[in-house]
């Protein structure tokens, strides 16, 4: 990783941290409500116009211009 991203930008080791990545697991029953593309504007918890986009992998939640308009007309 070092090498290719020293190409772009001068980075030294020392600079690099380990992380952890995986899969993240699905935990709904057959019978249970959708988990995934919850969008929520947080403001009844005091939290005006923070909008919480839950369960949304990457593309989804990156790519989607219909996500983007929903969320517009939940902050106007």
């Amino acid at each position: 990783f070092l090498n290719h991203i020293n190409k772009f930008f001068k980075i030294n080791k020392k600079d690099l941290t380990k992380d952890f990545l995986g899969i993240r697991p699905k935990l709904q029953g057959p019978k249970d409500l959708a988990k995934d593309f919850i969008i929520v504007n947080e403001k009844n918890k005091g939290y005006e116009n923070f909008i919480n986009l839950i369960g949304i992998d990457s593309p989804g939640l990156t790519s989607s211009l219909a996500i983007g308009e929903y969320v517009r007309k939940l902050i106007i």
